[in-house]
C-alpha cells in the first residue's frame, strides 16, 4: 500500500501488479487476492492498475482475475502456464 501511494505521489500513472519479475507466481492464491484488493483500493480512480493473473493452473489464474475485477483493477494480463510444453489446443483451453 505504502509503495503504491508513494509512487502515485511522485507522479506514476499506473502499475503492472504482480507481473514481469515473477512475483505473482511466487505468491499463494490468497496473497495474490490480497494484492489485488490493495491495488484496487489504492489505485482505483487515480491511476491505471493492471493485475497479472498468469498462473501455473487455469483455476488459479481465473481466481486471480475474478479478484482483480472484484477489487477494481482496471485490467488483467495473463501469460499461459510457462513451465511445461504447451500445445496450441491446451493454450486455447486455458484461456
Amino acid at each position: 500500500r505504502a509503495l503504491l501511494e508513494d509512487n502515485i505521489a511522485f507522479g506514476v500513472n499506473g502499475f503492472w501488479i504482480a507481473g514481469t519479475t515473477g512475483e505473482g507466481l511466487m505468491m499463494t492464491d490468497q496473497q495474490r487476492i490480497e494484492v489485488a484488493r490493495i491495488a484496487g483500493d489504492v489505485c482505483s480512480g487515480k491511476v491505471l492498475s493492471i493485475m497479472h493473473v498468469g498462473a501455473v493452473t487455469t483455476s488459479s489464474a481465473c481466481e486471480a482475475a475474478l479478484a482483480a475485477k472484484k477489487y477494481g483493477c482496471d485490467a488483467v494480463c495473463s501469460l499461459p502456464p510457462l513451465f511445461w510444453p504447451q500445445t496450441e489446443i491446451s493454450c486455447i483451453e486455458h484461456y
